[in-house]
């Protein structure tokens, strides 16, 4: 080996620990944000199979229904409604924030401190409960032609279900 060889190799080492470094937090970095679209590409299937499930009910004809079942994966129930609930979620609850209702109804306390936050002028009338180690974030939603009378929430543990009925110009929401 020539002398010049020999103080070549340490440089040859370092650098290559400095991209194996850069790679694996890069790699880490895309990771992360790859699981967090993921949870927000469930959640807005979510919000779009009740939306296509409102609307279905909605070009029925008045006093028409359907049983809606929320379930962690597809085919786990018989019914014609099914919902899919993504992994991060606890539970699910629909609150029409213009009409009156009681917050004690709400059995999650992460929803009900958002619900009673923002209050009359939220817009919104769904909203989410993440698990408590979840990064992903649920921001709550507006359903078109959905309403209810008091909370209905949907938590996996208790109550799975819950029935849509048109009733003439809107659907309503209603406890099983």
């Amino acid at each position: 080996m020539k002398k010049g060889q020999l103080l070549s190799q340490p440089f040859f080492y370092i650098f290559a620990i400095i991209v194996i470094g850069l790679i694996l937090i890069f790699g880490f970095t895309y990771v992360n944000k790859i699981l967090k679209t993921g949870c927000q590409v469930e959640i807005l299937s979510f919000v779009g199979d009740v939306q296509a499930k409102i609307n279905e009910v909605y070009s029925l004809s008045y006093g028409s229904s359907f049983e809606c079942f929320v379930v962690r994966s597809a085919g786990q129930s018989d019914s014609r409604c099914e919902l899919v609930l993504p992994n991060n979620i606890r539970g699910a609850c629909f609150v029409d924030t213009t009409k009156g209702y009681d917050a004690d109804d709400i059995v999650f306390s992460d929803t009900k401190d958002l619900v009673v936050k923002l209050g009359a002028s939220a817009n919104k009338n769904l909203f989410f409960s993440t698990l408590k180690d979840s990064s992903c974030a649920a921001e709550p939603v507006m359903i078109k032609k959905a309403t209810t009378n008091g909370v209905i929430c949907v938590d996996l543990t208790k109550n799975k279900s819950f029935i849509i009925e048109n009733n003439g110009n809107i659907v309503e929401i209603k406890k099983v």
